[in-house]
């Protein structure tokens, strides 16, 4: 780990703050298992003594094990950008190993080691590292929230029986933000480009392959606008409030999730065990009611799988069935899938310049630009000209028909525009808007001050809800929300905002006034506190959303996911290029042409001398046949003048049962018929023809 040591002078005052984030993510990266290569994390099976390579969210063990999707992808970026690619390569490949054999991503994976003491027979070991079989991993969820797993979203590494060393599992009812490919592609941007480097993209793209057909295979063809006179157009619509970015504390959820509360009022339903405090703790824990409304969520998705579908027609577009009563189109789920397709063809162009896979058929090259083409459609449907930015749309569900005897379900022909100022509706730039307009109205929010949508409120952005004159219950600034959009407007060529809330989110970790200091000014040192690492902060203070007195200073304060946003702030990204490789060069073109024509030559004169060889052979065979025959021909001739045969045998040479004859007088030819007399010295006479003609050859 000695390429995450500090490598820049004391230049801003970010000299210590960057030496502690590097010294931070290093203390992150896990592993688990065995010293063996391979396993799971390079796309193995999942026991044996597989060596895991992995991120932690947590910096202390509270949660070692769990992995969490958008983290890893993250840190896989900053590390790659530091030199590091090759362990940014271990920590995606780990993640991918908890991909269902449908194509499924989750949004959390779950690793352990166990051990099983000699002469234990078939017993199940005690845990030796990583994740146990619990519901919650500290503050995050747990595998046995998902212990039955959909169809098709089963870890194709998983592995639980007594005989696994290493275990892996999945929060199989939550899926991730499709931000992979995105990641992929950028992590081998900003690496060496080495021929390990092209190694592990080649190895990670059927994989991604497989991702998005699965959510090319969830797509909803026609998802209801508002109201019954609603334009139709697609969809995927996300299932839970743990497959977003916004904290369950937002004011999305409040609303949201009240078709569930209702339910869950109606049906009595409680989770049957208490939620522990590392949970409720967390500066995103949004009450019990509200909580208790994700795990009813999470439990329905994990019996009840994929089973959501449309059918049937009413009004101008098709009903939304679904056995759970909850769905919303996201911005940044479909902002995420929008960027991760166009980002997946690059990847095929790259390897396929790189010579690494063929030049795919026009379908798959036609599959490939239909998705992104779909996807840009789904984005631009969010879009909401009155408020000049993009919107979520919730289902409004209504408990569908029982009388057929099958099981519940809930039926939606129409959505609600969820007309909140949020600060996840910027994710709406994370692909690049093809409409120019729109990615300057949208931007414009963050500079404007008053207004329902305005974000300018404070003197750290990004608050998680605008509205400056608004009263809100709760507003956070988010580093990983800050990373995310910041992204976004580089993409759409806001440089000056993307540079903007690079350096307000290291101002405010740093703990720093955020002002525009010149080469000139002394920028104060950074505040030497090991909580300004928090994952979230105080809109209005500025303090890190942390209770001192508790024990959720592992996660909450001190997050090598911070860590690894500010070290991919400080640090400036390579040109977004690559080198294509040649086919093969000209002279080794014009050499290989040279040795196939050589061989080809080489070959077809074998075949003509061979060729020659057998027809010379076959003539002097013939002809030597021929002599045999017209010898052995004049032998039988004069051997039938000197001894003639028995009647019975001239029979029986002929083949025929002739009748013996005699003419009138009563004179007899004897055992001499007319034919064969006849034909003794035209036998004679050609015998000594052949055979003097054949002495004159």
């Amino acid at each position: 780990l000695g390429g995450l040591g500090p490598s820049s002078d004391d230049v801003g005052g970010t000299a210590a703050l960057e030496a502690r984030a590097r010294s931070l993510l290093a203390s992150s990266i896990r592993t688990l298992g065995g010293g063996g290569e391979g396993g799971v994390g390079a796309g193995g099976g999942g026991g044996g003594t597989a060596r895991l390579v992995y991120f932690a969210a947590c910096s202390s063990g509270i949660a070692d094990g769990a992995i969490e999707s958008a983290s890893s992808l993250i840190a896989a970026r900053t590390l790659s950008k530091l030199g590091r690619s090759d362990l940014a390569w271990d920590f995606l490949r780990t993640l991918f190993g908890a991909q269902g054999k449908g194509g499924f991503v989750p949004r959390y994976a779950y690793l352990n080691r166990t051990e099983r003491a000699a002469g234990a027979g078939g017993e199940e070991g005690t845990l030796a590292e990583g994740a146990g079989w619990e519901r919650f991993a500290g503050p995050y969820p747990g595998p046995r929230l998902f212990e039955e797993a959909p169809r098709g979203r089963v870890p194709r590494s998983s592995c639980r029986g007594p005989d696994c060393e290493v275990g892996v599992w999945s929060s199989n009812a939550i899926a991730a933000m499709p931000f992979h490919a995105t990641y992929v592609l950028e992590a081998f941007y900003l690496s060496n480009q080495t021929i390990e480097d092209v190694t592990a993209l080649q190895g990670l793209y059927p994989k991604l392959w497989d991702w998005h057909t699965y959510l090319h295979g969830r797509i909803v063809a026609k998802c209801p606008g508002s109201g019954n006179g609603g334009v139709a157009f697609p969809c995927l619509p996300v299932r839970h409030p743990w497959e977003t970015v916004a904290p369950l504390t937002s004011e999305l959820w409040k609303s949201s999730l009240d078709d569930i509360s209702a339910v869950i009022a109606k049906e009595g339903w409680t989770p049957g065990f208490e939620v522990p405090e590392a949970v409720k703790l967390s500066f995103d824990y949004p009450g019990d009611e509200e909580y208790e409304a994700a795990l009813y969520l999470s439990r329905c998705l994990s019996e009840h799988g994929d089973k959501a579908e449309v059918t049937g027609k009413q009004s101008s577009h098709d009903d939304f069935r679904s056995p759970c009563p909850f769905s919303m189109m996201d911005v940044g789920f479909t902002a995420a899938l929008s960027r991760s397709d166009k980002d997946l063809i690059q990847i095929i162009r790259i390897l396929a310049d790189k010579n690494r896979i063929s030049r795919h058929s026009q379908e798959v090259e036609e599959t490939a630009q239909t998705r992104a083409d779909r996807s840009a459609r789904m984005l631009s449907a969010l879009w909401d000209e009155g408020s000049g930015t993009f919107l979520n749309r919730r289902f409004e569900f209504v408990p569908g028909d029982k009388s057929s005897g099958k099981e519940r379900f809930y039926v939606s022909n129409n959505t609600t525009l969820v007309d909140l100022p949020l600060g996840t509706n910027f994710l709406g730039l994370w692909d690049r808007v093809g409409n120019t307009t729109r990615a300057g109205r949208t931007s414009s929010h963050l500079l404007r001050r008053k207004g329902k949508h305005a974000f300018d409120c404070g003197e750290y952005p990004l608050w998680s809800e605008g509205g400056c004159e608004e009263e809100a219950s709760s507003r956070e600034v988010l580093p990983s929300l800050n990373h995310l959009v910041s992204r976004g407007l580089g993409r759409n060529g806001a440089a000056g905002s993307e540079r903007y809330l690079h350096t307000s989110t290291v101002n405010l970790v740093c703990g720093r006034p955020n002002a525009d200091y010149s080469s000139d000014v002394v920028s104060p040192e950074c505040i030497d506190d090991d909580r300004r690492f928090a994952v979230a902060f105080d809109a209005a203070t500025a303090l890190p959303l942390v209770d001192v007195g508790s024990n959720r200073s592992s996660c909450d304060a001190e997050s090598p996911l911070v860590a690894a946003i500010v070290l991919d702030a400080l640090v400036p990204d390579k040109p977004f290029r690559y080198e294509s490789e040649p086919p093969i060069s000209s002279s080794s073109v014009v050499f290989l042409i040279a040795a196939e024509m050589a061989v080809a030559f080489g070959v077809g004169l074998v075949c003509l001398v061979l060729s020659l060889n057998l027809m010379r052979r076959a003539s002097a065979d013939e002809e030597g046949d021929a002599f045999v025959r017209a010898m052995q021909e004049e032998r039988e001739a004069e051997e039938l003048l000197v001894h003639p045969p028995a009647a019975d045998e001239v029979g029986e040479e002929e083949g025929t049962d002739r009748q013996r004859s005699s003419d009138g007088d009563g004179s007899s030819l004897g055992a001499w018929s007319l034919e064969m007399i006849s034909s003794i010295p035209m036998k004679l006479w050609g015998g000594r023809q052949s055979h003097q003609q054949s002495q004159l050859d």
